[in-house]
């Protein structure tokens, strides 16, 4: 079970790393319309997202070897 979380986690930092535009409007299409990111939303969750994948790796590794 914590391994399938652990994949949930890195492929959801994956997705904040690499599309982090459509993160923002899947957080915010409810309450803004016609509204765009802006560069320092774009940058942190992109940073998030790296966050994520390598507490992901550091779980999997936990899970493996500890």
């Amino acid at each position: 079970m914590e391994l399938i979380l652990a994949l949930i986690l890195f492929f959801w930092g994956l997705f904040m790393v690499r599309f982090p535009d459509v993160v923002w409007h899947l957080q915010h299409f409810l309450h803004v319309r016609g509204g765009e990111p802006t560069d320092f939303y774009l940058i942190t969750t992109r940073i998030s997202g790296g966050i994520c994948m390598i507490v992901a790796v550091v779980c999997c590794g936990i899970l493996f070897f500890g």
